[in-house]
Formats: structure tokens, C-alpha cells, sequence
């Protein structure tokens, strides 16, 4: 749309740019050599190198790219691990797709464990932003967690917030979801029922005295108290 301008010389700026450090620059050309707009065919090693080299310059796309490289062994060497802290540094700066990469490897041991405390802070920025999946995200994460009695206040106000912003087919299936951890939850809360302790009936006792005047012997026969089978 610019007269004189073209692809070429596009190109030929940016990668200027990128050679005298410009992040957006440097992600951008990683970019087009994936795609094949530089040297016409997919080049995701040079591409890896651009994105990696706008990663450590804490561009937050780019951080997100790398860790897509880095999971799917795209340009570099497949590693769970580096893609797992890619995708958690962006989350973190609050990149919504790394969040939801992020939590998907949490929740499947992929590259990291299941750790949900993390799964939940770092899903929870996501819906504070009001995201649906957000919520989801947050509300999956305690529930999977280690006590979710502990949380379960947040537990339904996440439950509630997406039945709020969800469409009628996430209510359908989310209605019955959180009228089921309510009732879980209701029940565990209430007193635990009296069941008195069994009754066990007393030995009977016999006692007998000796009357020092008269020499006469009398017997009474009683509960055994002493035993306290009766509590």
C-alpha cells in the first residue's frame, strides 16, 4: 500500500533491525523463516534461533513461541521441561494461550508435576481478567488440588462465575458440576450422627458379711458396678 515499497524491502529492514537487537524485529523474522517468506521454504532452525534470541530479551510472544518449539521439537531439540518454563514465564506476565499450555502440562505431568497451586495462581490471573476458560482453569485446579474442602468457597465462585459468563452449552454441563460439589460439599460439613456407645448388661455380684456380735453370715447380690459396663 506504500508506493516503492515491497516484500523484499520489508524483509530487508526488519532483519536490520533484528541484527541491532530489536525484540519485535528478531520475532517477527524468526517468524517469516518458519512461515517460508525468507529463502521460500520453512526454515524453523533459523526460525528457533530468531524467536529463542527475542525470548531472552523477555518479548513475551516470543517467550510463548519458544515454548511451542521447544514441545513440539519445531527448529530444537523437543524438551517438555524448557517448554513447560517458557509457557509458565509468559503466563506469569499474562499471556492468555501460554496459560492455557501451561495448564495443560501441569494437569497432564508433562515436563513438570501436578503441581495445582501453581496450576490455580497462575490461572486465576487469567480469570481475574475475566476469561471464561479462566475460570475453568481455576475451578479444575482446586478441585484437583489437595483439600478442596478447604476451598470450597472459591470452588463454587468459580463454578458460578462461569455458569455467568458461559454460553448455554457450558451452562449444561456445568449446572450439574457445581450442584454436585455443593451437595459433596454440604455433606461434609454436617455433624457426624449420635450412635450411643452398645450397652453391655452387668455381671451380677455376690457379697456376704460376717455379723461380729452374733456370728450370723448375710448375702446381697448386685450389679457389678465396679466393672462400669453400664458407662
Amino acid at each position: 500500500s506504500i508506493s516503492g515499497a515491497s516484500l523484499d524491502k520489508g524483509i530487508a529492514y526488519l532483519k536490520k533491525a533484528a541484527d541491532i537487537g530489536d525484540p519485535a524485529a528478531t520475532f517477527v523474522v524468526g517468524t517469516l523463516y518458519s512461515s517460508g517468506m525468507i529463502g521460500g521454504k520453512k526454515d524453523h532452525t533459523t526460525g528457533f534461533a530468531y524467536i529463542d534470541r527475542a525470548a531472552k530479551t523477555g518479548h513475551i510472544d516470543a517467550i510463548y513461541r519458544s515454548g511451542l518449539y521447544y514441545l513440539d521439537g519445531i527448529g530444537t531439540k523437543k524438551d517438555a521441561k524448557k517448554a513447560f518454563a517458557a509457557f509458565q514465564a509468559a503466563a506469569e506476565r499474562g499471556h492468555l494461550y501460554a496459560t492455557i499450555m501451561a495448564f495443560d502440562q501441569i494437569n497432564n505431568g508433562n515436563g513438570t508435576k501436578k503441581d495445582f497451586a501453581l496450576a490455580y495462581r497462575l490461572s486465576r490471573n487469567m480469570a481475574e481478567q475475566g476469561e471464561l476458560y479462566g475460570a475453568v482453569m481455576a475451578a479444575s485446579s482446586l478441585l484437583q488440588g489437595k483439600n478442596p474442602k478447604a476451598h470450597q468457597d472459591e470452588i463454587l465462585f468459580w463454578l458460578d462465575r462461569i455458569i455467568a459468563l458461559g454460553d448455554n452449552e457450558i451452562k449444561q454441563k456445568i449446572i450439574p458440576v457445581r450442584e454436585q460439589a455443593f451437595a459433596i460439599f454440604n455433606k461434609s460439613n454436617a455433624p457426624k450422627s449420635y450412635s450411643p456407645r452398645p450397652w453391655k448388661a452387668c455381671p451380677m455380684k455376690t457379697v456376704c458379711t460376717v455379723n461380729h456380735f452374733s456370728g450370723l453370715k448375710s448375702c446381697t447380690t448386685n450389679k457389678d458396678y465396679w466393672n462400669d459396663c453400664d458407662g
